[in-house]
């Protein structure tokens, strides 16, 4: 056999010859590990003086954790938490203790879009490293924060400013498909083994944790494409907890600095001195009135559902950076054992679901010692807002087994909810933001749905147990964030806290917001009965899982004011059948779902 060049035939053999000797070159490029000399070398921008008569605003958050330090002991911590159920007011919050930030402010995060919304979050960041706080910011590798121009920008534009990128598997912060080819023949492990936390620290005693990452499909900011997220607010002595965990981060082996790479190197001295660029006119007009809003003293008085609330128990937990199975696995452990203590329900929020062998383990070990039935309600994104079209794949395979076998109430969530404007404030009106705005290669919103307004997709990452309990973080509750990344988060042992979010969560599960996936009538008749019979088997087959009959459907009520469970006798009565896909006019996303369906069933623990 042969394969075509641009000009000219290649026999395969030296295809094969030419693809080893470049992997074998490229193998041997120095990915970068932690070198603090470096910084002598491309040092930042000289330190300035602090700015005079600039101030910390005043803060309701400041003033919360001053009561908390007071009244804490050993025995018994005190703590408050905040509620941010929405984009808008996730960057509000940001904003503001940002300007409230005394003397340092830590960010971890997977994921650092260069956009509007960033681009006015970091010029706020200089700002208070202006002065004389100290801002450290760690990013995962995996996504390129921006060009090599713009990285080696952010890298040198305040001496208290410091960024470091964690775990690189190429030599540059660009990588090529060579670099990313070369990385996962070589270096499998370095490439799989991602931080995948998001925090937010400020002063050591005021935390934000959560799902979101820093872009603005995270803040309720993107033109075609929102994310529905959640963090929550820890002010007290927990918050210590996770700053400590930064450190633990920003100190470890494979937390480098960006002018390590060779490509930010080579863009050092055209940035070097020269003033940095401030956000446009349009990014400041992209996040709107907040900046006036983040002035306020106490955001709970401006947004009444920003409430502090005293809380009983909180304790956050993570993972860590190293790669030791027990040390990996922390956050993994506290998510079964909740699932194991169950007693009543489990609700869950979460973009990516995907059948574990060990849950069911975990759910059958909570339902045999429950006094009565264990309720496990799951709300998850549809293909029609899923952003990873091979993950949703994975999980409409695993739908029989979820539903029949576990017991699940599985809710997918409607690209055009019908709470939009509870979901995202000012729904009707993020495109008149963006009047000048071009897609990009990397735009989220695929061409199988154009809505006239924003598509709307799940990111939270929550566990409600029993009404008294409540998971928030960033562990995807998937074979990836099991066993690969590093996850964190935190859990508040509250009923009032945990009924709040089961509220949240439960209002997207409503039909208005999202379809129910159900089984499908059986027509009578003996084909029916061993064509389902046939599709229980394939689904279990790792690959070749080729049967077309679907045991499930997505459903949505004839009569919204006349809702029942979805396992009610008579429930197809009161619902119709929508269909597998709902809402979804792309066949290539239905034949890429097909194809990871028939053939890689084996890769789950990779998605």
């Amino acid at each position: 056999m042969k394969i075509r060049g641009r000009d000219q035939w290649i026999p395969w053999g030296h295809a094969l010859l030419i693809l080893f000797i470049g992997l074998l070159f490229t193998g041997c490029a120095t990915v970068p590990r932690q070198d603090l000399s470096i910084k002598d070398m491309y040092p930042a921008r000289p330190a300035q003086p602090v700015a005079e008569g600039v101030e910390p605003i005043a803060s309701q958050y400041q003033v919360l954790a001053g009561r908390a330090a007071e009244e804490s002991t050993a025995k018994e911590p005190v703590h408050y938490a905040q509620l941010l159920q929405t984009g808008d007011d996730a960057l509000l919050a940001r904003l503001h203790l940002i300007r409230a930030a005394a003397e340092s402010i830590t960010i971890q995060t997977f994921l650092w879009k260069d956009d509007a919304v960033t681009r006015v979050l970091f010029d706020e960041l200089l700002q208070a490293a202006q002065r004389g706080v100290r801002v450290r910011i760690i990013v995962d590798a995996y996504y390129p924060m921006g060009e090599p121009r713009q990285i080696a920008a952010w890298a040198e534009a305040h001496e208290g400013l410091q960024l470091r990128i964690f775990n690189p598997f190429t030599a540059t912060a660009a990588p090529t498909g060579g670099g990313f080819l070369e990385a996962l023949t070589f270096r499998p492990r370095g490439v799989n083994r991602r931080m995948h936390n998001k925090t937010f620290v400020v002063d050591e005693h005021i935390a934000i944790l959560g799902g979101r990452n820093m872009e603005g499909t995270y803040f309720d900011r993107h033109p075609t494409f929102i994310f529905r997220d959640r963090d929550v607010v820890i002010i007290g002595p927990e918050a210590r907890r996770v700053a400590a965990m930064f450190d633990v981060f920003w100190n470890h082996e494979r937390t480098v600095h960006p002018f390590q790479f060779a490509d930010v190197q080579a863009e050092y001295l055209s940035v070097v001195n020269r003033p940095h660029p401030r956000p446009s006119a349009q990014d400041f007009i992209i996040v709107g009135d907040l900046l006036e809003k983040a002035n306020a003293p106490d955001l709970a008085a401006l947004r009444s559902h920003m409430a502090f609330h005293p809380i009983a128990s909180v304790e956050f937990t993570s993972d860590r950076p190293s790669r030791s199975r027990y040390i990996r696995r922390r956050m993994t452990r506290i998510t079964r054992d909740m699932i194991r203590r169950a007693e009543e329900s489990l609700v869950f929020q979460t973009p990516y679901l995907i059948y574990e062998p060990r849950n069911r383990r975990d759910l059958r070990h909570a339902r045999r010692n429950a006094p009565g039935d264990v309720e496990v309600s799951i709300s998850a994104n549809s293909l029609a807002t899923s952003d990873q079209v091979r993950v949703y794949a994975m999980s409409y395979k695993h739908r029989r087994h979820m539903i029949r076998k576990m017991g699940m109430n599985i809710y997918e969530l409607r690209p055009v909810p019908g709470d939009a404007d509870l979901i995202v404030p000012g729904y009707d009106h993020i495109q008149e933001l963006f009047t000048e705005y071009v897609p990009d290669e990397g735009d989220k919103s695929p061409a199988r749905i154009r809505p006239t307004t924003p598509r709307v997709a799940l990111h939270a990452k929550t566990v409600v147990k029993d009404g008294q309990s409540v998971l928030i973080g960033s562990h995807n509750f998937d074979p990836r964030s099991t066993r690969i990344n590093a996850e964190c988060g935190v859990i508040i042992r509250d009923p009032d806290f945990a009924q709040l979010v089961e509220a949240d969560i439960r209002r997207d599960m409503h039909p208005r917001n999202s379809w129910i996936v159900a089984r499908t009538p059986m027509p009578p008749g003996f084909w029916a009965k061993t064509s389902r019979q046939i599709s229980a088997g394939s689904s279990r087959l790792p690959f070749l899982d080729l049967w077309p009959q679907r045991y499930m459907s997505s459903f949505e009520p004839v009569d919204m004011d006349n809702i029942v469970p979805p396992r009610q006798e008579d429930f197809s009565q009161h619902y119709r059948d929508v269909g597998h896909f709902p809402e979804v006019d792309d066949p290539g996303a239905m034949w890429r779902l097909r194809f990871v369906k028939w053939f890689g069933g084996w890769a789950r623990f990779l998605m």
